[in-house]
């Protein structure tokens, strides 16, 4: 089963119009970032998967300085560009990261594969925290596995555009039609979800440089222990906790 990572991105967000390549650490943007990143993962493809128009030119171009296939479709239906960029690729298991997490945990996305290789008939694995799949916090560390297949078999049932747009909703929100696998993270995590380091708006991008700067030379054995460390940080979790309730998921 060929698996491999799809990044969302687009230079058209609403909230935060360019955030892709904003200059976020010294000249580099968020999307280069995670790039950097991910390239370093061993036997696995990765693509992005932008839309067609001229303005994502630049994240193609970035993405080829880094030998990163590309797939550009419909600016609206993700849903649709996804499973048309699975099947380029032949992708039958995609690891869906969303580009505006600068600070996606490159242990768990592993952790997550390995997960997913357990429980090869699930249609959707990732994790959950107080029981509620990890894409709706806004901690920002982690992404999803689904098979493509769930992804055409959503699209059949739904063209509802909530789903057409956040893609894996429909399936992890129908347990009834879709098998998925979610892996509660535990108290620890509950006890951190005030934690917003998903980038969406000027606010979110200004802290985020800031603590990237402040953590990126140092060594933190797990995705836990970053969160621990942000959150004596009283000046920035009181900026996070405000812009979670100005963009409750």
């Amino acid at each position: 089963m060929k698996t491999a990572v799809l990044i969302q991105a687009r230079l058209g967000s609403t909230r935060l119009p360019g955030k892709m390549t904003l200059a976020f650490d010294q000249e580099a943007g968020i999307f280069e970032i995670l790039l950097q990143k991910l390239v370093q993962i061993e036997d696995l493809p990765i693509y992005l998967v932008t839309s067609q128009r001229s303005e994502n030119d630049e994240l193609e171009e970035i993405a080829n300085a880094y030998g990163v296939g590309v797939f550009r479709g419909s600016e609206e239906d993700v849903l649709d560009r996804f499973i048309k960029a699975a099947d380029q690729f032949d992708v039958e298991r995609v690891v869906r990261v969303c580009a505006d997490n600068p600070f996606l945990s490159v242990p768990k996305l592993k952790e997550l594969i390995a997960l997913s290789n357990a429980n090869l008939d699930a249609d959707y694995c990732s994790f959950a925290i107080g029981g509620k799949a990890v894409i709706l916090h806004h901690l920002g560390l982690f992404c999803e596995v689904v098979k493509t297949s769930a992804l055409k078999k959503a699209y059949r049932l739904t063209q509802d555009t909530l789903y057409l747009e956040h893609v894996t909703n429909f399936i992890y929100t129908h347990l009834d039609i879709f098998k998925v696998c979610l892996h509660e993270l535990g108290e620890d995590y509950i006890a951190h979800q005030h934690i917003r380091l998903t980038v969406d708006t000027l606010n979110d991008f200004n802290l985020a440089a800031r603590i990237f700067k402040a953590v990126k030379d140092k060594e933190f054995k797990d995705a836990l222990s970053l969160l621990q460390f942000i959150d004596q940080n009283e000046e920035w979790t009181s900026v996070m906790k405000n812009e979670i309730v100005k963009n409750t998921k």
